[in-house]
């Protein structure tokens, strides 16, 4: 009888944009002899459907995520009742004091017939965050639930120092189903 083998790779620590990789396979027989090995070279492009924007901010990675599927979103379709992060990760040029970043975050989104859908201007407040945490990862977070939306809906996240003229905006529009 033919053995059906499946798997599932998660690649991280970090894995960046625009370098290459190689990804090898070792398969091998517990109770015989037999081996397979393979290796498969790749590139990780950015999502080219992400526009971004930046005044004296550099950044590592900004990409979309589904929080129901647990992965990356590449281009731009999402569903509806989806949780969808637009992560950040590797933010600098922020000023800080004390190791500690005060910093503003808004998302606004509208459909297209630009209806308002969210409107969030400062997420943060006067709350803030350490260094270290926000040079990791930023993870604004929204979720639409209406299916009367009309496609596409146009997401715009801001990013912004609060102690000087640094900021950064990443755009999309999202195909929802």
């Amino acid at each position: 009888d033919p053995l059906l083998l499946k798997t599932n790779i998660t690649v991280a620590d970090p894995i960046h944009s625009m370098n290459e990789y190689t990804l090898q396979i070792n398969i091998w027989d517990k109770k015989g002899e037999g081996t397979f090995k393979a290796g498969l070279d790749f590139d990780v492009i950015p999502n080219d459907q992400i526009l971004i924007e930046s005044q004296d901010v550099s950044y590592d990675e900004i990409y979309l995520f589904s929080g129901e599927s647990n992965s990356v979103i590449t281009g731009n379709d999402a569903n509806f009742n989806e949780t969808i992060y637009m992560l950040f990760e590797g933010l600098e040029g922020f000023m800080h004091e004390d190791e500690w970043v005060d910093f503003g975050l808004s998302i606004i989104a509208s459909d297209a017939e630009c209806e308002m859908i969210l409107n969030e201007q400062d997420l943060i407040g006067d709350t803030g965050m350490e260094l270290s945490e926000f040079a990791a990862q930023i993870a604004p977070n929204f979720s639409i639930k209406d299916p009367n939306i009309k496609n596409p809906v146009s997401c715009e996240i801001t990013i912004w120092d609060k102690n000087s003229e640094c900021r950064i905006k990443a755009s999309v529009k999202l195909n929802l189903k």
